[in-house]
């Protein structure tokens, strides 16, 4: 090493060779640590220690204050700094602290892809939109500081982008008697109108939404979100027309609901779709013909799926199992009503494809 010149870094430690003797620091790699997770313009906080611990300059390696009565006076206020020691009430409010945005966004930051389920759904439900537009977001797409971060951290690093719709050719299938049923079906469920839209759409445009979309909890539900620099704002009602389903006054008369419950159903509920004695309910091969058209025309249209094509997940199941039990019973599936679910499902999701609205 002496060959090298005299030593600067080693391992990561900063080393300094004065006359007084040899100084080891990590500075440089703290600072490249809090360059890399852009914290360098953090503040500060205090770091607890003991206050009663006299040090001293001892070649010996010794102190002012030694011996047994020394230690056990550390030890002891040690003991009195841990969590277990704090009150009720102390612990409470550290526990607040630490779950209030300000926190999170000033002293502790967490990054939005770090986050735990219940941390990135909690911070999803709140609905940004009631407090103003935070000046100090760089990118003006976005209202505050959070939707910035989800939108470069989660969505744009997805290879894909978005998984996407597809038309399809109606008349095809009108003309073709192998999908005679499932024709009839699609047109029973109310399912033409959107198997035949095809429109132009933007990637960017998409990722956008789903960083910055709120869905409110009210009857008409109402959802907003920002393109390019603009808030918008709609609800279930206008979404449907857009999409060529108008919405009738009365409680049956727009179709029914695809998900009954907040939970999907289990798979063995599909046992009644597959070639019998084939198939294992949940998969998505070997399905009755019928039943595998229809799987691929959800997934084309109102449920667009990336990743694995092998399994029926979540709601798909539902969706599925519905169809079969209201097949020739009830008229038309209500198509936005599921679609909006759907998007709700996928905001809560980080690391899931986005579908297109």
């Amino acid at each position: 090493m002496s060959m090298m010149g005299e030593m600067k870094f080693f391992l990561g430690f900063e080393i300094k060779q004065l006359r007084g003797g040899t100084f080891i620091n990590q500075a440089k790699y703290l600072q490249d640590m809090l360059k890399r997770f852009k914290m360098t313009e953090m503040k500060g906080v205090a770091t607890p220690m003991v206050t009663k611990c006299h040090l001293a300059l001892d070649p010996n390696g010794g102190s002012k204050k030694r011996g047994k009565d020394h230690v056990d006076e550390v030890e002891e206020e040690l003991e009195q700094t841990r969590p277990s020691k704090l009150t009720a009430r102390q612990q409470a409010a550290a526990a607040q602290r630490l779950k209030s945005p300000a926190v999170r966004g000033k002293n502790i930051h967490i990054s939005v892809k770090g986050m735990q389920y219940n941390e990135y759904k909690e911070l999803r439900d709140m609905n940004p939109y009631l407090t103003p537009r935070n000046n100090r977001v760089g990118d003006k797409r976005f209202h505050n500081k959070s939707q910035e971060e989800i939108f470069y951290e989660i969505y744009i690093p997805f290879k894909k982008g978005v998984a996407p719709q597809h038309a399809i050719d109606t008349g095809k299938m009108a003309a073709n008697k192998y999908f005679e049923e499932a024709y009839a079906m699609c047109g029973e469920f109310g399912l033409y109108p959107i198997m035949e839209l095809n429109k132009d759409y933007d990637v960017g445009l998409i990722q956008q939404f789903y960083a910055t979309v709120h869905f409110e909890q009210d009857e008409a539900r109402t959802f907003r979100w920002m393109t390019h620099e603009r808030l918008l704002e709609s609800n279930l009602a206008k979404f449907g027309a857009a999409l060529g389903y108008p919405r009738y006054p009365g409680v049956n008369a727009n179709g029914w609901r695809c998900h009954d419950s907040s939970w999907a159903q289990t798979r063995e509920v599909l046992e009644n779709l597959y070639i019998p004695g084939w198939g294992i309910p949940g998969k998505s091969a070997d399905l009755l013909p019928t039943w595998d058209i229809m799987l691929r025309v959800y997934r084309e249209t109102i449920g667009p799926k990336g990743g694995n094509l092998d399994e029926i997940h979540l709601y798909e199941v539902d969706l599925m199992a519905n169809s079969f039990a209201k097949k020739g019973v009830t008229p038309q599936l209500l198509q936005p009503c599921l679609i909006v679910h759907s998007m709700n499902c996928l905001v809560m999701l980080v690391k899931f494809c986005l579908e297109l609205p």
